[in-house]
């Protein structure tokens, strides 16, 4: 019985430890805001979610080559589709950490995010009304 309860407990704390830390894990002065935009766009696959609680996936730092991508999945969104822009929150020392702060522009918009934004937001308006 000693070494059940031993395994489990081992079995317990090594697969808590390895979950992805969310938002509220970390000090929010560790974090600043970039232009992202949303590139995808999905209910929740759990049956007994909120018809708001959406998984999403954005792209951010625009004005780059090739954006970086971040998701976030399960957030408590009433309204976000393919193309909103959105402001994202960067890990100051690991610019792959980030985290969907709210829909909506940076005050800060540089030419190359402001080309990315329109390019973007235009075709997705395209496609929603043809």
């Amino acid at each position: 019985m000693t070494r059940f309860t031993i395994i489990l407990l081992i079995t317990f704390f090594t697969i808590s430890c390895n979950s992805k830390k969310g938002y509220e894990d970390y000090n929010e002065n560790d974090f600043y805001e970039v232009q992202g935009i949303v590139t995808y766009v999905e209910h929740s696959t759990d049956p007994f979610d909120s018809p708001q609680i959406k998984n999403i996936k954005f792209n951010y730092f625009l004005d780059l080559e090739i954006p970086l991508n971040g998701a976030e999945n399960g957030l408590n969104i009433f309204k976000i589709a393919k193309g909103y822009p959105v402001i994202v929150y960067v890990h100051k020392d690991d610019t792959n950490t980030s985290f969907y702060g709210k829909i909506g522009l940076v005050d800060s918009l540089n030419e190359k995010e402001i080309i990315y934004l329109k390019n973007k937001m235009s075709v997705a308006f395209e496609k929603k009304i043809n």
